[in-house]
């Protein structure tokens, strides 16, 4: 909130909408922090010196917040063209249900995408507003998501397959790590019985490795207390009054 980064986020109706933890915690947080040690790192081995690495996600979220931040001085009027595009409230930026309740990415942004949007989903383009006409975003939208309705979203991922125009499923954190280009590029791997995404980026001859998974509340519990001397009988027993977890 304190770096302006907030304020152009998508939102509904004005109310600014928390991004979870994706900008602060993760990228102005932790990847800039990493970035510094590595930066420090490398520099020492120019100096022989250390340094200490001071840094805070207000700051990394202000740096990743740049180029609107020049944008809003040398062309205000561009800006909020790209807060009103980008910000879910164009028709061709913004995700649409479909018929089984499910999701659908659409973003084409150039004009010759759209134009193939709308011929897979079998909108005639002199049927409809032009998109140019901020005024008819409206029934533009409410035209593609009236066609979006009338399949399910893996009807309409084999009708826009092999497309310019933008469009891919919603995938839940289940099925994302089973689609086809998330599998054969390798985005994910198993650890432990558990898919996760695996290290990026990718290193040609020293690619990275995961460690070791995070352990669940009670996962050590039954070791633990065999070390401890309790036999199994009496380990069940702490287990079903809630003694232990």
């Amino acid at each position: 909130a304190l770096s302006g980064a907030l304020s152009i986020l998508p939102n509904h109706g004005g109310q600014p909408v928390p991004p979870l933890s994706y900008m602060g915690d993760l990228s102005g947080g932790g990847l800039f922090c990493a970035l510094g040690v590595v930066l420090a790192l490398m520099e020492r081995e120019k100096s022989g010196k250390g340094q200490v690495v001071d840094h805070a996600m207000l700051d990394g979220i202000a740096n990743l917040s740049t180029p609107f931040y020049a944008v809003s001085k040398q062309n205000p009027g561009l800006l909020r063209l790209m807060l009103t595009v980008l910000g879910a409230k164009s028709p061709y930026y913004q995700c649409y249900e479909t018929r089984d309740g499910k999701y659908l990415s659409v973003g084409p942004v150039e004009a010759r995408f759209y134009d193939e949007l709308l011929a897979r989903l079998g909108i005639c383009a002199d049927t409809i507003p032009s998109r140019d006409d901020l005024k008819q975003w409206p029934e533009i939208t409410e035209r593609i998501r009236q066609a979006f309705k009338t399949k399910r979203r893996d009807e309409w991922v084999e009708i826009f397959e092999g497309s310019d125009a933008c469009v891919e499923p919603v995938l839940d954190l289940q099925e994302a790590p089973a689609h086809p280009h998330n599998a054969a590029r390798g985005v994910f791997i198993t650890k432990d019985g558990v898919p996760t995404p695996a290290p990026a980026p990718r290193l040609t001859r020293t690619p990275g490795n995961i460690g070791e998974m995070e352990a669940f509340r009670g996962q050590g519990t039954r070791d633990v207390m065999a070390e401890l001397g309790y036999t199994q009988e009496q380990i069940n027993a702490l287990l079903e009054k809630r003694i232990v977890e």
